[in-house]
């Protein structure tokens, strides 16, 4: 039991486990960069309702998972085809924006 304490003691990462700036930075808020915001400007309602018709890979999905984790909202009791739909006419309307591209992270 000692030697395998030594060894995660060992670990080059251990350090930032301790690290008092470790709290602060995971706990910053994000700011998307100026390129990032305007790209979101690209986002519109239009473009978010045909996301809503179509069947979105795992990929698209676990960008809308991300989203939700940003926005710390809860998304593991919606179905994947739901989690989409959901943003757009629960988490948009109780935060007052039309879509995503109007969201201060």
């Amino acid at each position: 039991m000692e030697n395998r304490i030594k060894i995660i003691n060992l670990n080059p990462l251990s350090r930032y486990l301790t690290d008092n700036t470790l709290e602060s930075l995971i706990n910053k808020q994000f700011n998307p960069s100026k390129t990032a915001q305007n790209g979101l400007n690209f986002v519109t309602k239009e473009e978010e309702n045909n996301l809503l018709k179509k069947d979105q890979p795992e990929e698209i999905l676990n960008v809308f998972r991300l989203i939700y984790i940003l926005l710390n909202e809860d998304y593991k009791d919606i179905t994947p085809q739901k989690i989409i739909e959901n943003l757009n006419t629960k988490i948009f309307a109780r935060m007052g924006v039309e879509n995503i591209s109007k969201i201060n992270f």
